[in-house]
């Protein structure tokens, strides 16, 4: 019995040595498929995307690094004495997931300094005697700032935490807000990706512009070449459907077209590819508002031309079309 199986496997070896080729090149490739997969992810320079399970209803997530923000114009409910307007309040929420997707919360506590700080709207000086703007009932320092700290987002179920703002009405047209909302410690750092919440908020009693704009969010003191992937943001107001369309040097992230709930990707008639989704009002068969800002990634596509950051921001097109 030993002498015959021995002799197959002398007859045989070759056709064995195949066959165990086969199984490694079959595993390996799967494995390279998997770690490809994964590398995707991680090759986007400053970590951030729509992945990051710290978001707002009005702040931007941008690196901690960052001093300077968008400008949001903000909706304000009036607050009366009477028949007299005496001032004006909205309500910043700082959250532990995907902002309008309870479903998936951050795995790690955020502890964070929700930090305010008045400036001219004019872009000069603060006014001296700005006295009245309350965080919570506090309020700001005479030098118009006020420092929450120790605020924490607890894992374990979806969080949030709410910041109602007031504002006197003799006030509104004389200042704007900067808010940020900053991890204070490197754990929470590590649980918003190095990322911080922060914009400019500039109040209004009117209905925000119904308008949706994209940008680039990488620091572009690096050339564009340099990165292997690139961030970019959608915000805006108003309800309707956005149309994000982009060159084929670029490959977008299936997890934005996912979660914005867009159409299959297509090719218009310039040979761009593009896709639509759905913005404002609420999230169907929820009384959750649709996120008012979108961060995701683009990736370059293997073998494509590099493109300078101006062709980037040329190329990259987003246009709104209202309800």
């Amino acid at each position: 019995m030993k002498d015959t199986i021995g002799k197959i496997l002398r007859n045989n070896w070759i056709k064995l040595c195949v066959v165990i080729a086969a199984i490694v090149l079959a595993v390996s490739g799967s494995y390279a498929a998997y770690t490809s997969f994964n590398s995707v992810k991680r090759v986007v320079s400053t970590g951030k995307g729509n992945n990051t399970m710290f978001s707002s209803n009005y702040l931007s997530l941008v690196l901690t690094s960052e001093s300077e923000y968008n400008t949001r114009r903000v909706a304000t409910i009036e607050v009366k004495e009477g028949d007299t307007v005496k001032g004006y309040k909205f309500t910043v929420q700082v959250c532990n997931y995907l902002f309008g997707n309870e479903m998936t919360y951050n795995p790690s506590d955020i502890s964070y300094s929700f930090d305010v700080l008045a400036i001219a709207k004019d872009g000069g000086e603060l006014p001296a005697g700005v006295t009245g703007i309350t965080v919570n009932g506090t309020a700001l320092a005479s030098d118009g700032s006020i420092k929450l700290e120790n605020q924490l987002l607890p894992t374990g179920a979806a969080k949030k935490i709410e910041y109602t703002i007031y504002i006197p009405a003799d006030m509104k047209e004389v200042v704007k807000l900067q808010i940020i909302a900053l991890p204070d410690n490197s754990k929470s750092l590590d649980a918003t990706n190095s990322q911080k919440l922060a914009s400019v908020i500039s109040l209004s009693t009117l209905a925000p512009t119904e308008n949706w704009t994209g940008r680039f969010i990488d620091d572009k003191s690096i050339a564009a070449d340099k990165y292997d992937g690139y961030n970019y943001e959608i915000s805006g107001n108003g309800n309707g459907t956005v149309k994000l369309s982009w060159p084929d040097n670029l490959q977008i992230s299936s997890w934005f077209l996912s979660d914005a709930g867009a159409s299959a990707v297509a090719t218009d008639e310039s040979g761009k590819n593009y896709v639509t989704f759905p913005v404002g009002g609420n999230v169907p068969g929820t009384d959750t508002p649709r996120p008012t800002a979108y961060q995701f990634q683009f990736y370059k596509n293997p073998g494509s031309d590099m493109l300078s950051w101006n062709e980037l921001d040329s190329q990259v097109i987003v246009s709104f079309e209202p309800q």
